[in-house]
């Protein structure tokens, strides 16, 4: 998840880890397969999805879209 989250290189994970680039790319492949198959049935049309009442929070970032204070309400 190290390389998503924080976008380090596969040879920066080999070294972390003390194993090889390629098993470095060969798990994360794995992982990424894992991921597409559990979260496929997840996926909606992104018109349904922007349907759906309250907030849609993109990559964990909480994005402030309207500061009502400024407002004085």
């Amino acid at each position: 998840m190290l390389y998503h989250r924080h976008n380090l290189t596969e040879e920066l994970l080999a070294g972390f880890y003390d194993v090889s680039q390629p098993t470095i790319s060969r798990t994360i492949n794995l992982i990424e397969q894992a991921l597409v198959k559990i979260l496929r049935p997840l996926i909606q049309p992104l018109g349904k999805a922007l349907d759906a009442p309250g907030s849609l929070v993109i990559d964990g970032t909480l994005i402030p879209t309207w500061n009502w204070r400024s407002r004085g309400k």
